[in-house]
């Protein structure tokens, strides 16, 4: 019966639990947005894309802090699931010229050169790095010395071609010092391969001008991909100054750049397509150039079949060094805008090449990053000018359209003017330029205006009342219109005061449970917030709910963990006064006459007593103003110590008598001193005192 009751209390803890649990549960997802997401298009067929850019523009940023570097691009785009734009700036032209080394007869592992040559040409065609039919050459020994600077020269041979290590002038250090750029896929440049594959060891004197030269290599530490979309794997060694692109090696030796492949073509690829792939991938990669800046954007251009884009990057520091790149150092620089584009069947690549030209007229300054509707200072200078200007201030988006007009009347080059101006315009990056009535541009500037951020900061569905939050880069908007509406219904205008919106519906409206959606309008801009209406069959604080569930799982956890009943019992000792104490002057023959009364008592005659007995005669038959005598087991021993010193009585073996008796008692004593209980008639051991 008691393990049924224990079952039943077990199940109901449980079943109170989950609903807790459920309860708590539906209270968190009814507070969550939920968000409708649109399942793309189904493509098939090839992806296509043409793209175009116009000339680059240079614009100060940040303050005038900065530049960046701005070009506006144009494209025809079909059946693309996924695109990306990157802009890229450097300080001279990445497109050089690529030569692929004829190594027949020089080759160690090798694939056939004929399929190189065709796979290679295509994947450097698909990655769009051949500008012409002459920028892919396929070259011999004899060819290299006439190789210009900045070409790059792809060597497949295994093992390096003995031309290329050894003699006077290795080929090899030639080209790294004309500043060309040697892509290698072999072992280590310790032995080299000549005619009909026979293989050399180097000298010690071409293993250190290899080594001078930076080409000094270790065994390679492992394997990995390094977030790089490669085949190539087993590497054997690494360049010990250099660095890693995924599994390949590279280093800055003379004035070029050596990238190696190291291993065999055969024992590195499965493939001379993939080898051909991986190739064209290090050289689009760029990655011996010195970037003056670089930005990409994952965008979808798929959205429409053409369009343009405004795209930029910021100009930073040249490497080594910590000053800020000015709008002027960016003359003569080149951009290099690559437009990427695929779906699950193909993918396309377009690299179009600028070259940045912009001699500034005047400047603008003002921060890279505004709220909307947040007052800025707007500082604006004419170089040049000794006149008085009648100017205003452009606004353009980033496809170049036309935002708006800020005047700003007359400036003078050597004085400038400061003006403070609310950019009240949608989120996202602008172009604004100081201009004239004549379109004469003096300058231009590229700034960030922070979208709205709209949070929820009471929603009564029962009462209809609601208010939210609106900021912009981190600040409160203010005198701003707004309109809003849920579900597109019961539409209300009104404005923005520090930050605050606030909606009520009309009295005795019903909001139906679901999905509702708050529609916002303002500052030419739409904002929507979704969240959930749903009715609890309990209305409980989660609060309340988090705590009722942890207590319930205590108790649950105390009563199975709770040991089982047992009888317990409990001596209950009262503190009891102590007793008062009182000395009691008694008599020496009281004392002795208490032997008598005790043998009297237990009918003895002439017994020897203990201490404990004399001690209870004491009590029995001693009394003191008419109230008996107690003694402490002490007082009982140190009062017979002292009788039998002063010879009043005997004591053997913790037993006492009288001393001054007849010989019977004497014998008693000595026999019961031996073991009580013994008869009486026991002969007495001869050592016995006969006067005791």
């Amino acid at each position: 019966m008691r393990l049924a009751f224990k079952i039943v209390i077990v199940v109901i803890a449980f079943a109170l639990l989950l609903a807790g649990i459920f309860f708590y549960l539906n209270g968190i997802a009814s507070s969550l947005a939920s968000t409708i997401g649109s399942t793309p298009p189904a493509v098939s067929g090839p992806v296509s894309l043409l793209a175009s850019a116009a000339p680059s523009q240079v614009y100060g940023y940040n303050g005038s802090a900065a530049s960046v570097v701005y070009s506006l691009l144009s494209y025809s785009i079909s059946n693309a699931t996924n695109s990306s734009v990157a802009m890229s700036i450097y300080p001279s032209n990445p497109f050089a010229k690529i030569y692929l080394l004829n190594v027949t007869g020089y080759c160690s592992s090798c694939f056939d050169e004929n399929a190189l040559r065709s796979s290679l040409e295509a994947s450097l065609l698909n990655q769009d790095l051949l500008r012409n039919s002459s920028s892919f050459s396929y070259i011999n020994e004899s060819s290299l010395a006439s190789v210009p600077a900045g070409s790059i020269v792809i060597i497949p041979s295994g093992l390096m071609p003995i031309y290329m290590t050894n003699g006077t002038s290795p080929e090899l250090l030639s080209l790294l010092q004309n500043g060309d750029i040697v892509v290698y896929a072999g072992l280590n440049l310790s032995r080299s391969i000549g005619p009909n594959g026979i293989i050399f060891i180097n000298s010690q004197d071409t293993m250190t001008a290899l080594r001078n030269s930076g080409l000094d290599t270790v065994q390679t530490a492992s394997s990995g991909q390094f977030e790089v979309n490669q085949s190539f794997h087993n590497p054997t060694f690494e360049f010990s100054g250099g660095f890693r692109y995924g599994n390949a090696t590279y280093v800055s030796a003379a004035s070029g750049t050596m990238l190696a492949f190291s291993n065999s073509p055969t024992n590195g690829w499965t493939s001379v397509g993939a080898m051909a792939n991986d190739i064209a991938g290090a050289i689009g990669s760029d990655l011996w150039l010195n970037r003056m800046g670089n930005r990409t954007m994952n965008v979808r251009l798929s959205q429409g079949e053409s369009g343009s884009l405004g795209v930029f990057a910021m100009l930073a520091p040249e490497r080594g060094s910590s000053n800020v790149t000015f709008i002027p150092d960016a003359n003569g620089t080149y951009d290099v805008v690559t437009v990427k584009a695929s779906n699950p069947q193909s993918s396309v690549i377009r690299r179009l090449v600028l070259k940045n030209a912009y001699t500034p007229r005047g400047a603008i300054s003002l921060p890279g990053t505004i709220g909307a509707t947040q007052n800025v200072p707007v500082q604006l200078q004419v170089q040049n000018s000794s006149q008085s200007l009648l100017v205003h201030l452009n606004i353009y988006n980033l496809n170049q359209s036309f935002v708006g007009s800020v005047p700003i009347g007359f400036i003078t080059g050597s004085l400038g003017v400061v003006k403070y101006h609310a950019f009240s315009i949608p989120g996202g990056y602008y172009i604004v330029s100081l201009e004239d009535f004549n379109n004469n541009n003096y300058g231009s500037a590229l700034f960030y205006v922070s979208n709205v951020s709209i949070t929820p900061t009471s929603l009564d569905f029962k009462n209809g009342t609601f208010t939210f939050s609106a900021y912009s880069n981190g600040i409160p908007l203010s005198n701003v219109s707004y309109g809003v509406n849920i579900n597109g219904l019961y539409a209300y205008a009104g404005q923005i005061t520090d930050g605050v919106i606030s909606y009520k519906l009309p009295q005795g409206t019903l909001i139906g449970f679901g999905t509702e959606n708050f529609h916002f309008s303002m500052i030419n801009t739409n904002y929507t917030y979704t969240t959930s209406y749903s009715k609890q069959v309990l209305n409980i604080p989660p609060i309340y709910i988090e705590f009722g569930v942890a207590l319930l799982v205590v108790l649950l956890l105390n009563f199975i963990l709770k040991p089982p009943n047992r009888d317990e019992y409990y001596i209950d000792v009262p503190e009891f006064p102590p007793s008062k104490r009182e000395k009691v002057k008694v008599a020496k023959s009281a004392v002795l006459g208490v032997f008598d009364k005790v043998n009297y008592y237990h009918r003895w005659k002439y017994m020897p007593l203990t201490a404990d007995e004399v001690k209870m005669g004491i009590g029995n038959s001693i009394r003191a103003n008419n109230m008996p005598i107690s003694i402490t087991m002490q007082n009982a021993n140190g009062l017979l110590a002292r009788l039998a010193k002063d010879g009043a009585i005997a004591s053997v073996g913790g037993y006492y008598a009288e001393g001054r008796r007849d010989r019977q008692r004497r014998r008693l004593l000595c026999t019961r001193g031996v073991g009580r209980g013994f008869e009486a008639q026991r002969r007495i051991p001869d050592n016995i005192p006969q006067d005791a």
